[in-house]
Formats: C-alpha cells, structure tokens, sequence
C-alpha cells in the first residue's frame, strides 16, 4: 500500500473510530457526569498503537480544577471500555489518551466574548461581503465613459 493510500485507509480509520466513540458515550455511558462532555476530535498514530481522544468540558470556559480533575478521573475509570470499542475498529486494543482539546475551548471562550459583545452593541458588524462594494467597482463606475483608460486628471 502506497504512503497516501496508507494515510487515506489511517483517516478513515480515525473517522470510522471516532464515530464509534460517539456511539458508546452517547449510548452505552450511563454516567450523568458524561453527557455533556464534547468529545471533538479523535487521532490514531501511525502504528495504531496509539489513540488520542480530544474532549471538550461543557464549562470550558469556567476556570474549575475540582470538575476538571473529576473528569479526568472519570474519563481515566473509562479508558478499558473506550479501548475494547477500539478494539473492535482497530483490531487490536490500543493506549487510549483523553485530551483537553484546548483550541476548542478558546474557541467556544471568544465566540461567547464576540456574542456578548453583540448584545450589548459594543461591537459593530461590517455589512455582509456582497453589500461591500468592491474596489475593482468603483474604479470601473469612475471609467464608464471610457473603459480601459485611467480618468484624466485635471
């Protein structure tokens, strides 16, 4: 199998194991504390040894090391039947690592900063892209009389 056929079949794999994921924390978790959990993104290493799971708190935002740590153990106590779902993709059990996926979360931190700001009317939104009038336009209204020539000057 050539290198990008091998990347495409290990993509496919990560995307075919996340949906997996998916599947058991939406269904088969029973923990309360897991619900509104994010799990946003999933990687495997190249040698399938190795699965990341990203996750997302639903208080990213929130500055707490009590939650946060809870979560981590309760995402540690998981880890054996993340790794047999794993295994069912992968067809070998996995290490399986729990991430907080940061950029996620300073996403979600300057989307909810921006929307405030909106409300409050503190930010002004610049009119939708086809409203603005393009610079190639206005050059072309100042040429009408005599299209392909600069305007004289005075």
């Amino acid at each position: 199998m050539g290198r990008s056929q091998s990347n495409r079949h290990k993509g496919g794999l990560a995307r075919r194991l996340h949906e997996e994921l998916q599947l058991l924390f939406l269904n088969e978790l029973t923990d309360e504390r897991l619900e509104s959990v994010e799990f946003t993104t999933t990687s495997l290493s190249s040698d399938k040894r190795l699965v990341t799971v990203c996750y997302l708190p639903p208080d990213a935002g929130a500055d707490d090391d009590e939650n946060q740590t809870v979560l981590e153990d309760l995402l540690e106590d998981i880890k054996p039947q993340v790794a047999a779902r794993a295994a069912d993709v992968l067809r070998r059990v996995p290490e399986i690592r729990f991430r907080f996926d940061r950029g996620a979360g300073n996403e979600r931190r300057v989307s909810a900063i921006l929307d405030e700001l909106r409300e409050t009317g503190a930010l002004n939104t610049p009119p939708e892209p086809s409203q603005t009038p393009r610079p190639e336009d206005a050059r072309q209204a100042d040429n009408d009389d005599e299209p392909g020539f600069p305007p004289e000057i005075a």
